[in-house]
């Protein structure tokens, strides 16, 4: 996990987690003391990408994003990094990514694309119980 956010942030991290943590849970804070807290604290913003392992491109995504708010330094990425911390995981199967990428280098991609021009084979789906004990076809609604 990447933590993203402006030097004074970063160097402030404990204590704007505790705010947050605080924050989470509210109680026996009064409204002014939340309002207080609130307004030293900034924002968490959790961000995450690639769940399964043929989603690549939303995890390249992730990274170029990472890479412009660490080198860019337009009025707008000062705004974010100031006032926000991102916590980023640009993949969450890395893994399977670098399984993917091995397939399509050992295989080739057009070999892994389906052939639309044939007719796909009907799926039988599992037959379930009824109340009354006897089976049924399951829907074939999608």
């Amino acid at each position: 996990m990447l933590t993203i956010s402006s030097k004074k942030n970063l160097d402030d991290l404990g204590r704007l987690a505790a705010i947050n943590a605080r924050l989470a849970d509210p109680r026996g804070l009064s409204e002014a003391q939340a309002q207080q807290l609130a307004a030293q604290g900034k924002p968490f913003y959790y961000v995450q990408a690639g769940i399964h392992a043929t989603e690549v491109g939303n995890s390249q995504a992730m990274i170029e994003i990472a890479h412009r708010l660490a080198t860019d330094n337009s009025p707008a990425i000062r705004h974010i990094l100031d006032n926000a911390v991102i916590l980023m995981v640009p993949s969450q199967n890395p893994d399977g990514l670098h399984l993917v990428k091995r397939l399509l280098q050992r295989h080739g991609r057009h070999e892994l694309q389906p052939d639309l021009s044939r007719p796909v084979p009907e799926v039988h789906r599992p037959r379930r119980q009824t109340a009354t004990g006897s089976c049924s076809p399951r829907s074939r609604a999608a």
